[in-house]
């Protein structure tokens, strides 16, 4: 799943994904909360 995520992030953006907060959401199960931006299949970009 983390992949899969990381890889939807725009690339400006995966910095701040890729951090401590994600990866420890993942691993407790608890929420957090960031904004960025993705980058779709078809170049659109999504705010999420």
């Amino acid at each position: 799943m983390k992949k899969f995520y990381l890889d939807a992030v725009h690339p400006e953006d995966k910095k701040m994904s890729e951090d401590d907060a994600f990866t420890n959401s993942l691993e407790t199960k608890k929420d957090y909360v960031i904004t960025h931006r993705l980058l779709m299949d078809d170049r659109t970009i999504k705010v999420g």
